[in-house]
C-alpha cells in the first residue's frame, strides 16, 4: 500500500507538528488576553463613571446638609421664637396684672408673695 499523500493529509500532518501547535497555543493565549483587557477596560470605565455620579450627588448632598444646618440654626434662635409666637400664633409676655397666684389644694395659709417681674426676651 503505497498511498500518495493527499493535500489535505499534508495539511494536517503540518498542523500536528510542535511547533504549530506552540504558535496556535500562543495565539489563542494573546487573543484571549486582549479581550479580557477589553472587557475589563470597559468595566472600569463604567464603575468609574458610576463613581463620578455619586460623587456629584454626594456633594450636592454635603451643599443640602450645610443649608439645612443654617436654616435650623436661624429657625432655633430665640429670636425667632418670639418672633413665631408674636406674629403667628398670637402669643405675648404677660403683664403683672395678667399673673395670678394660684393656691394648692388643701393649703391653710397664703404667703404673701408679690408677683414675678415681666421677663424680656432679647
Amino acid at each position: 500500500m503505497n498511498a500518495v499523500a493527499t493535500p489535505s493529509h499534508r495539511l494536517l500532518k503540518w498542523l500536528l507538528t510542535p511547533r504549530v501547535i506552540v504558535a496556535l497555543c500562543c495565539g489563542s493565549g494573546v487573543l484571549a488576553s486582549a479581550l479580557a483587557v477589553s472587557y475589563y477596560a470597559h468595566r472600569m470605565r463604567a464603575a468609574y463613571a458610576s463613581e463620578q455620579a455619586l460623587a456629584k450627588a454626594h456633594d450636592a448632598l454635603l451643599v443640602e446638609r450645610g443649608r439645612l444646618l443654617l436654616e435650623r440654626g436661624a429657625l432655633s434662635a430665640l429670636a425667632r421664637v418670639e418672633q413665631v409666637a408674636v406674629g403667628e400664633l398670637g402669643m405675648r409676655l404677660p403683664t403683672t396684672a395678667d399673673m395670678r397666684l394660684v393656691q394648692p389644694i388643701g393649703a391653710t395659709q397664703v404667703a404673701a408673695v408679690a408677683p414675678p417681674a415681666a421677663v424680656s426676651i432679647p
